[in-house]
């Protein structure tokens, strides 16, 4: 994938990657995948292996729990620039919540 020089910056400015050449964050994006969810549609599920983490490009994504009675808990709202789930991957345990397009 060949990502937009504008992505690259934000990306550089994050925490997780502030310090890497764009050279070596080329190459450790090199097997990222771009997912396009419209609203409401879900990215992840709690449960669900954590197995990688993700960058918000654009729009808005909702972090959230469900209660016994079905009921939604929001916990955060995650926006454009944002890297989410990363600390959870690297601890190894399944996802502790639910994510979806919010709009």
């Amino acid at each position: 994938m060949k990502w937009d020089p504008t992505h690259i910056k934000q990306l550089q400015n994050n925490s997780l990657f502030k310090g890497l050449s764009e050279a070596q964050l080329s190459q450790a994006l090199a097997n990222a995948q771009v997912r396009e969810k419209k609203s409401g549609e879900a990215l992840f599920s709690q449960g669900e292996p954590a197995d990688r983490f993700f960058w918000l490009r654009t729009g808005l994504l909702k972090l959230y729990r469900l209660s016994p009675s079905g009921e939604e808990k929001i916990i955060e709202i995650i926006r454009p620039g944002q890297t989410f789930a990363e600390a959870i991957m690297f601890a190894g345990k399944p996802n502790h919540y639910h994510v979806g397009a919010q709009f």
